[in-house]
């Protein structure tokens, strides 16, 4: 993958990332397919490109793809799902309120379909009386 990432199928990439999370080499993993991803990579690929990132203890990338991710995915109880990964990311592990507010906002009801993503409402509405967002 990493010398030629042109021979390689996605699908191949996807079984070496989850590959690279059970074996506990994730972060080996993510290094392998970080030229491998592009804009044309699929949502697929995508999150479990983001999922090994965050095992390996990279969350600002995991961050990053996460968000990648969610730009591309249609509206599921899986998107969902990760959406609420990326709010516990933003709020609780690197407490970026300002981009978890700001993409939440951007949102909306999105990604809704999850109980990860559900349990960040109530920080949602807090954070927005605080910053007097909300009236």
């Amino acid at each position: 993958i990493q010398t030629s990432p042109e021979g390689t199928s996605e699908s191949d990439a996807i079984k070496m990332l989850q590959l690279g999370r059970k074996l506990g080499k994730s972060l080996s993993a993510t290094l392998a397919v970080k030229n491998y991803l592009n804009a044309q990579s699929s949502a697929e690929l995508i999150q479990e490109a983001a999922d090994t990132t965050y095992a390996a203890g990279d969350y600002g990338l995991a961050v990053a793809r996460y968000k990648n991710y969610l730009k591309k995915a249609k509206d599921s109880e899986q998107a969902a799902k990760v959406a609420g990964r990326l709010y516990f990311l933003l709020v609780d592990v690197l407490e970026d309120e300002a981009e978890a507010f700001r993409f939440m906002s951007a949102n909306a009801t999105r990604f809704r379909a999850h109980v990860n993503a559900k349990k960040y409402d109530q920080w949602f509405l807090d954070y927005a009386l605080k910053k007097q967002k909300v009236r």
